[in-house]
């Protein structure tokens, strides 16, 4: 428990560095880095690792996505910046084919399947950081929120299932969750992003849509869970407990962040089409 709580302090402390007093641009390497990671994890996990060359090819598709939608978003990038992403889509995909032709033995369908949207969906979904972060309607501010929502239905669900925990919301999946956990999650979510809106609004005077933020507490925890439940859903199919060793009592890099995979997409469009936040400068 002590490590655990060491290094959950330390990823808290590296956050607001990296999303506040860093260059702009070590966000998406950063970002690239940890979709890699994860699908490193996925891939071992699904045991559909079985080859040096596909999980290789994986890795750099997927750490690059970050750092393509981060230059293409600065317009650092030609005209023709979706020619390019299809074709990056492309190589990936035929470089994967070939693998299954040459070993079709071993490199089924379903290996490159997989491959394909663990390698594609987890760098997309993580990307939202960067689109929120950099596009015209983003700003620093917008970036916290998927965090403290994931965070918020984290920590309230899994204290509220300690203390009042008694029905078991899906013990086939996730035997610890409890359908009070489960509630004090969404609650939690709600507070605390009413919490940080009253701090927006009254530390750094931007206007705040307080209902809004109320149902970005409901959808953000309720995404963040289902993030959860949707990671141990592998790991129980694939028989195994963590994702990973790289986070001292936490796991894997999916172990760790599994929910903010979820929330972090879900705020991306939260913030396009029900916008609880604006930003007086």
């Amino acid at each position: 428990m002590r490590i655990r709580i060491i290094a959950g302090f330390a990823l808290l402390l590296l956050l607001p560095i990296l999303l506040f007093f860093a260059a702009s641009w070590m966000l998406p390497i950063a970002i690239g880095i940890i979709s890699a990671a994860a699908v490193q994890e996925l891939l071992g996990a699904t045991h559909f690792a079985i080859k040096k060359r596909i999980v290789f090819y994986a890795l750099v598709f997927s750490c690059s996505i970050p750092v393509w939608y981060f230059f293409e978003i600065s317009d650092w990038l030609p005209a023709e910046r979706a020619q390019i992403a299809v074709a990056g889509l492309f190589c990936f995909t035929i470089l994967l084919f070939i693998e299954g032709i040459i070993d079709h033995k071993n490199i089924t369908f379903g290996i490159i399947s997989t491959v394909l949207f663990t390698s594609l969906i987890v760098p997309v979904f993580f990307s939202s950081l960067v689109r929120i972060s950099e596009t015209t309607y983003g700003h620093r501010h917008y970036i916290l929120l998927p965090f403290a929502a994931a965070i918020a239905a984290d920590t309230c669900a899994y204290f509220t299932g300690i203390f009042f925990g008694k029905r078991k919301l899906k013990p086939d999946i996730s035997p610890k969750k409890t359908v009070e956990g489960a509630i004090g999650g969404l609650a939690g979510g709600v507070v605390v992003m009413i919490l940080y809106g009253l701090i927006q609004q009254f530390v750094f005077h931007n206007q705040v849509n307080y209902p809004f933020m109320a149902l970005y507490g409901v959808l953000g925890s309720a995404a963040a869970q289902i993030g959860d439940l949707s990671m141990s859903l592998i790991k129980r199919e694939f028989g195994v407990k963590d994702f990973g060793t790289l986070i001292p009592g936490h796991g894997g890099i999916l172990d760790r962040f599994d929910s903010l995979l979820f929330t972090a997409p879900l705020f991306e469009g939260l913030l396009i089409f029900l916008p609880a936040l604006t930003i007086s400068s």
